[in-house]
C-alpha cells in the first residue's frame, strides 16, 4: 500500500500538463537536495544553516592556519588539501557524509574506513568531536600522527 505522500505526488504528476516547464517546476518544489557550485558556497551555507558558528570560531576550533582557512571560505582556495579541509569540517560538526561531500567538491578523496587515519577520523566524527585538540589526542592515543 502506498503512503499518502507518494499518492499525493503521483496525483500531482498525473494532473500536470505536458509542458517541460511544469515538470521542472514540480522537481524544484519537491527537491530537498541543495545544489552548490563551489566548496566555499557549501561551507558558507553549512555554517549559516547548521553550525551557527562564526567562521573565526570554526577556524579556531579547527586549529588550522587562519589565512589558509579564510581562503577556503572565500573561494580563493578551491582545492584544499584533504587533511586541511577535514579539521574545518570537524569544527563545524559535519557528519561523515557531509564531510565527504565537501571533500568531493574539493576534488579530494573521500574518507574511507580502509585507511587507519580515515577510520580514526570517522570515529571522531561519529562521536561528535568538534575540536582538533581532542581529535589529535585520539589520533596520538591510537598510534597515528596528529593532523
Amino acid at each position: 500500500m502506498k503512503d499518502k505522500r507518494t499518492t499525493d505526488l503521483l496525483n500531482e504528476l498525473n494532473n500536470m500538463d505536458d509542458r517541460p516547464e511544469s515538470f521542472q517546476a514540480f522537481i524544484k518544489r519537491h527537491n530537498s537536495v541543495q545544489e552548490f557550485h563551489t566548496l566555499a558556497d557549501y561551507l558558507n551555507y553549512y555554517i549559516s544553516q547548521k553550525s551557527g558558528l562564526p567562521i573565526a570560531d570554526v577556524i579556531k576550533r579547527s586549529n588550522t592556519d587562519k589565512n589558509y582557512s579564510f581562503q577556503i571560505f572565500n573561494g580563493r582556495r578551491k582545492h584544499p588539501d584533504k587533511y586541511k579541509l577535514i579539521p574545518l569540517c570537524i569544527a563545524m560538526n559535519m557528519s561523515v557524509k557531509e564531510t565527504n561531500r565537501a571533500l568531493f567538491m574539493a576534488d579530494q578523496p573521500t574518507l574511507t574506513p580502509k585507511k587507519d587515519l580515515d577510520a580514526a577520523l570517522i570515529i571522531c566524527m561519529n562521536h561528535n568531536y568538534t575540536d582538533m585538540i581532542s581529535v589529535n589526542e585520539f589520533l596520538t592515543m591510537n598510534g597515528l600522527t596528529p593532523l
